[in-house]
């Protein structure tokens, strides 16, 4: 018995001490946005970022069976489809009043460390299993699954210019927590550690061994950690710790980059802010939605 408490009291002090921890990222994330804003981006990039455009605002917390939020896509009018970053090989259907409404399971598949989510808009979806947070991994993947199906599609995705597993601490730069599907292609962003550089890579939308090479990169100093995108309007909304961003790609001209610059939204309440979608309802037109590990989901609605 006195094991067993000991064993116990172990625990506690442990997750009291990841709470300070997070407290103290979260302080630190606020501060850093509070008074920085997008001043830093801009010596980069000509975001808009004086007015903001966009407002905002806690809309639910999510269920207690996601409690490592990582990705997300709208699913239907009135639910999206999120997961965690690990255990079970499962997607949760969950309402905007952030009720749980079902599972779907995943055959033949793992999760290793699933950090993104994205749809082809035709009953299609792609999940990421490319947690590379030391990037010592080689074997990424990301699974295409049609709900019903007994079976799952795998691509295998090696990135073209890592030459070292791990690389040195500079050169940091190969873990992707975000996805999007684009004109039949998968593209995944990096998180920008190391020299603050964001890239762009693409592979076939389709099962195979694929060899991701860099598209476009950009300079963001706050890390990406999710990505959606609107075809309709051609725009790509990236999600970072404090930070949102948002790329026209409709400018491209066929051409897949980040595409122009348009807006730098500050978001100090983000926390670590980890899955970002659009929804499906005709109400969501003109928002979009942002999710951290902590179980908040926030709505951004256009002024």
């Amino acid at each position: 018995m006195h094991a067993e408490h000991e064993k116990e009291a172990g625990g506690g002090k442990r997750k009291e001490m990841t709470w300070v921890k997070l407290k103290i990222f979260y302080a630190l994330i606020f501060f850093q946005t509070a008074f920085c804003g997008c001043k830093q981006e801009n010596r980069h990039l000509n975001f808009e970022w004086k007015a903001q455009h966009f407002k905002a605002k806690l809309a639910f917390r999510l269920p207690k069976e996601v409690d490592e939020s990582s990705g997300a896509i709208g699913w239907t009018d009135s639910t999206f489809l999120t997961h965690n970053d690990d255990g079970a090989a499962e997607l949760f259907e969950v309402g905007y009043d952030g009720k749980l409404k079902g599972r779907i399971p995943i055959p033949m598949a793992s999760n290793k460390d699933w950090e993104a989510l994205t749809t082809d808009g035709k009953g299609t979806i792609y999940i990421g299993d490319v947690g590379n947070n030391w990037n010592r991994r080689k074997d990424l993947r990301v699974y295409a699954y049609k709900p019903g199906s007994a079976t799952v599609d795998t691509m295998s995705i090696v990135y073209d210019d890592q030459k070292e597993w791990p690389p040195t601490k500079a050169g940091l730069n190969f873990d992707c927590e975000a996805m999007f599907w684009r004109r039949d292609s998968i593209f995944l962003v990096s998180k920008n550690r190391g020299r603050r550089t964001v890239k762009l890579y693409g592979v076939p939308a389709k099962a195979g061994s694929w060899v991701a090479k860099v598209l476009d990169s950009v300079r963001l100093e706050h890390m990406v950690t999710d990505a959606a995108y609107d075809a309709q309007k051609g725009q790509l909304v990236l999600a970072a710790y404090g930070m949102v961003y948002l790329f026209g790609m409709e400018a491209n001209a066929g051409r897949t980059s980040f595409g122009r610059p348009l807006k730098c939204l500050r978001f100090a309440r983000s926390g670590q802010a980890e899955s970002a979608w659009f929804g499906k309802e005709a109400a969501d037109s003109n928002g979009f939605y942002v999710g951290n590990e902590a179980g908040k989901v926030f709505r951004f609605e256009q002024r």
